[in-house]
């Protein structure tokens, strides 16, 4: 049975008046350190049958979605990531090593994500088709799509072109509106 030290009592392992008395001498959390530590297998399976019970998963699933919480894992590797630079650092070096193709992979389908969320399916469509190429010289290097009537709002699948880096930056040079559609075709065929 729990009680409240008396007048001059403490607990003998860390000395606090504050915390109720539990047994042999110890506060509530003193107590329970020293069972954990006497019964470490005990100690263990009461915890697992305890976080296998379907309301404590129910609980955990509904916290750790909660903003509150990811707004606290945030900061917490934010902190541990100052306190730690080089580790995290070394880190970060070893996973890129070891994971390049999921990195490739990740960064392709985030391109065509925000590719389709801006333009549409027809332009992923078009960029597929083209194999990630330019249209214009076959070159891989940052390819983008390039909008045949230069209007940014007609997104169909006939006013696409895939364009390279390069390619792109040299069609956007200041050209006349009544010139651009006979521009880009002379443009394509060089």
């Amino acid at each position: 049975m729990v009680r409240a030290f008396r007048e001059g009592e403490s607990c003998i392992e860390c000395g606090t008046t504050e915390k109720n008395h539990h047994a042999r001498g110890l506060c509530v959390n003193c107590y329970a350190r020293t069972i954990r530590r006497e019964n470490p297998e005990k100690y263990r399976d009461i915890h697992r049958r305890h976080s296998e019970t379907d309301k404590r998963k129910k609980w955990v699933k509904e916290y750790t979605s909660t903003p509150k919480y990811k707004k606290y894992i945030l900061q917490k590797a934010k902190e541990w990531r100052e306190r730690n630079p080089e580790l995290h650092l070394e880190r970060t070096r070893k996973w890129r090593l070891e994971n390049r193709d999921h990195l490739d992979r990740y960064n392709e389908s985030q391109k065509d994500v925000r590719l389709v969320q801006k333009y549409g399916e027809d332009a992923l469509r078009l960029k597929i088709e083209c194999g990630y190429k330019c249209q214009r010289c076959g070159s891989e290097e940052r390819v983008a799509v390039h909008h045949v009537d230069w209007d940014d709002t007609n997104n169909v699948y006939e006013n696409f072109a895939i364009l390279c880096g390069s390619c792109h930056s040299k069609l956007h040079t200041w050209v006349p509106i009544s010139l651009r559609l006979e521009i880009f075709d002379e443009f394509m065929k060089e």
